[in-house]
């Protein structure tokens, strides 16, 4: 069965819109084993939503649609499918009494424009909203399904899981599921990922995809089965393969971090560290203390920004400023022992570079950082070039110090 979902409502089309609505269906159908072929989200605008739900019943069996069904002006939904389809709107009296009993017992009058929550296309299916004043409809045209949510979250999951859910599960009658899990891995690019995995991605085909973030990348699995335990078996078993072909790349699954997993290795082996940041101005230890009881091994964070500081509180000599400069590997070394001497940890960081997007030179660009890691085992400094805008660059050192220090307390 081809679903897709339409997410109304112009303020998603806005820079800080976000349709978390499609996420939840796409997760709860998944589980009914129905696989989303297509999302679009659609302003307020009757004539564009006239052509979007045309060209859905055109191509998919199943299409749900949140947003646009509330009381006003910019509340086009509903009309706009019944224009597709060519139907009428008509006056629930059911919805209407609903409403005018909702507002009698909170002692308020009845505003006139909430009937238009009351006006369905005609032969719909009403579904009860009776967290809100918006109930959902269930449509059906030439054998195809269209179903109407409201946009509003809490609505839209209560409509879906005691009005629509059931109903699926009749209609699609359950033979499978359809699970994913989620695999990070750090310290390549998305493209040195898809060399290592070429053949597991050619023999996969749409059941594996990669998606590239801020230092890391995710590896999306999809599987079909019969129940949890056999997509988990499936699961588990390229997980194995996963490990062996990208080797302490693959940071682990699903929600992992890299900061928690370089935390669950320091609380294993009973180690502390302390960090010296400048660039990064105090991002890394931020990360570091994201993770609760961070406090068994954390011990301190000392933004040493100016050259000052990295003398007076780090013990960092000024004759190797004045050498090699503030962003030089002779630096971040001293930073990191300067923080570990101090704290008397096992682990000392130390990162010093140019986040940009003033300061860079011929010799010494934007985005050039040194990092160093000092132990009871000696010191170990890594130059590195990162790209982007200046967030990114704070981002991307704190996480490449993460993973040297991850390397380190790694077995061997």
């Amino acid at each position: 069965m081809r679903v897709e979902i339409i997410s109304i409502g112009s303020e998603m089309l806005a820079p800080e819109g976000v349709d978390t609505n499609s996420l939840y269906l796409t997760r709860e159908l998944n589980r009914l084993g129905l696989e989303v072929q297509l999302k679009t989200i659609v302003g307020d605008a009757k004539e564009i939503l006239v052509d979007t739900f045309k060209s859905a019943l055109h191509r998919s069996e199943l299409i749900i649609a949140t947003g646009g069904i509330g009381p006003t002006a910019d509340d086009v939904t509903k009309q706009a499918l019944c224009r597709a389809i060519g139907r009428q709107m008509t006056l629930d009296e059911e919805v209407l009494a609903y409403l005018k009993d909702r507002f009698a017992s909170r002692g308020k009058p009845f505003p006139p424009h909430f009937q238009q929550q009351a006006m369905i296309p005609q032969g719909s299916l009403v579904l009860k909203n009776p967290v809100g004043t918006a109930p959902g409809v269930w449509v059906t045209e030439n054998q195809k399904g269209v179903i109407l949510l409201p946009g509003v979250p809490q609505e839209m999951e209560y409509v879906f899981q005691n009005s629509v859910l059931l109903r699926l599960r009749e209609m699609v009658k359950q033979s499978q599921i359809l699970d994913r899990r989620v695999f990070k891995v750090v310290g390549l690019t998305e493209s040195e990922v898809d060399q290592l995995l070429k053949e597991e991605i050619a023999e996969l085909k749409g059941n594996i995809s990669l998606l590239a973030g801020w230092g890391e990348i995710e590896i999306c699995l999809k599987f079909r089965g019969r129940d949890k335990g056999e997509t988990e078996s499936i699961f588990d078993q390229y997980e194995a393969l996963l490990r062996q072909k990208l080797g302490s790349h693959l940071l682990g699954k699903g929600e992992v971090t890299l900061e928690g997993v370089v935390g669950a290795l320091l609380r294993e082996k009973g180690a502390t560290l302390a960090v010296a940041e400048s660039c990064t101005g105090g991002l890394l230890g931020s990360r570091i203390t994201d993770i609760s009881g961070s406090s068994d091994y954390f011990n301190r964070g000392i933004v040493a920004y100016s050259n000052v500081a990295k003398i007076e509180e780090l013990g960092v000599p000024q004759e190797l400023i004045e050498s090699h400069g503030a962003v030089s590997p002779e630096v971040a070394k001293a930073m990191a022992e300067g923080v570990r001497r101090l704290s008397r940890t096992d682990y000392g960081i130390g990162i010093t570079g140019i986040a940009g997007p003033t300061g860079g030179t011929p010799d010494k660009p934007v985005g050039l950082v040194y990092i160093g890691v000092a132990s009871e085992a000696g010191t170990r400094v890594e130059r590195f070039i990162l790209l982007g805008s200046r967030k990114k660059i704070k981002f991307q050192s704190a996480q490449k110090a993460l993973e040297m220090l991850r390397e380190f307390l790694l077995p061997e």
